[in-house]
């Protein structure tokens, strides 16, 4: 709350779009859907982040930014005080992951420049099974993509 704060009082600007990063770094976002009978909304989000950098490791990047839109638990990735909470075995791993890279950075955005990340996790939560798309996706997902990459180039 008190990041929240200080930012609305020094006006810096509220970013609504998605950021492609500066080479030679992969951007992974992250976002979660979840079952209120099964998980906690922050568990889900940890737990999404600890499969992106599994992810990352399993295709070899060496410089990646895991960003999402929970305050939360990016604050708990970026801190150097041992986690308490009810998610830090999933915080430990999630570190202990980002070790295997070269750089690894954790970044908060909003709601609004986690769009694409956010609709297949929605989607997600409606599959029974996990799901993973190689070379083709959802018509909606690439829709979707395609609005915030050109809204990137053009800005």
């Amino acid at each position: 709350m008190q990041i929240l704060q200080d930012r609305m009082k020094s006006g810096i600007p509220r970013s609504t779009e998605w950021i492609a990063p500066n080479f030679p770094f992969v951007k992974i976002n992250y976002d979660s859907s979840f079952r209120q009978d099964v998980f906690s909304a922050c568990t889900a989000e940890a737990q999404a982040v600890v499969h992106g950098l599994q992810l990352a490791v399993d295709l070899g990047f060496h410089h990646v930014i895991l960003e999402g839109d929970s305050m939360v638990v990016t604050t708990r990735l970026k801190s150097e005080k041992e986690d308490l909470s009810e998610i830090s075995a999933i915080i430990w791993d999630a570190k202990y992951l980002s070790r295997s890279f070269a750089t690894c950075r954790f970044q908060f955005t909003h709601r609004e420049g986690n769009q694409v990340a956010h609709a297949v996790a929605r989607g997600g939560s409606n599959s029974p099974t996990e799901s993973i798309w190689v070379n083709e996706i959802p018509d909606h997902i690439a829709a979707l993509a395609t609005k915030e990459r050109s809204s990137t180039l053009s800005s």
